[in-house]
C-alpha cells in the first residue's frame, strides 16, 4: 500500500489489508487484551512491529483500521491498545517523527535499499 502509486491500487491494498486485518480479529481470544488472552505471546511480539506502524500509512495513505465498540474490528483496536501501551513496545520503538521520515522514502520512490528496489521490481525481497 505504501509503495503503491496509483489510487486504485492503493485502495485495493487498503481493502484487502482490512479483510486480511478481519480474518485474523476473528482468530484472537475473545477477551484478550492479547492475541491469545491475558498474557502476551509470540503472536502478540511478531505482530507488534507492523501493527505500531499503522500510523504511517494513515499519514501517507489515509488507511486506518476502523474503531467503535461495534465495528468489526473492535476486538483488533483492543489488542492494538494493549500492544502499543506495553513499555517494552515503547522501547524498542522509534518516535512517530523518525518512523514517517524514514518510511517518505518509499512513497516518493527515492528509496535505494535492496529492499525498496525489489519491492519496486515486484521480485523476491534479498
Amino acid at each position: 500500500m505504501l509503495l503503491k502509486k496509483e489510487t486504485e491500487l492503493q485502495e485495493n491494498a487498503k481493502k484487502e489489508m482490512l479483510e486480511q486485518l478481519l480474518v485474523l480479529t476473528k482468530a484472537m481470544d475473545p477477551t484478550g487484551p492479547y492475541f491469545a488472552g491475558s498474557q502476551v505471546g509470540l503472536v502478540d511480539i511478531m505482530l507488534a512491529p507492523f501493527a505500531i506502524r499503522f500510523f504511517i500509512l494513515k499519514h501517507y495513505r489515509g488507511f486506518q483500521v476502523p474503531s467503535g465498540d461495534e465495528s468489526p474490528f473492535a476486538r483488533f483496536n483492543k489488542w492494538y491498545i494493549a500492544i502499543k501501551e506495553r513499555d517494552s513496545t515503547g522501547k524498542t520503538s522509534a518516535s512517530d517523527e523518525e518512523y514517517i521520515g524514514i518510511y517518505k522514502r518509499y512513497t516518493d520512490d527515492t528509496g535505494q535499499s535492496l529492499v525498496a528496489t525489489a519491492i519496486r521490481q515486484g521480485t523476491a525481497l534479498p
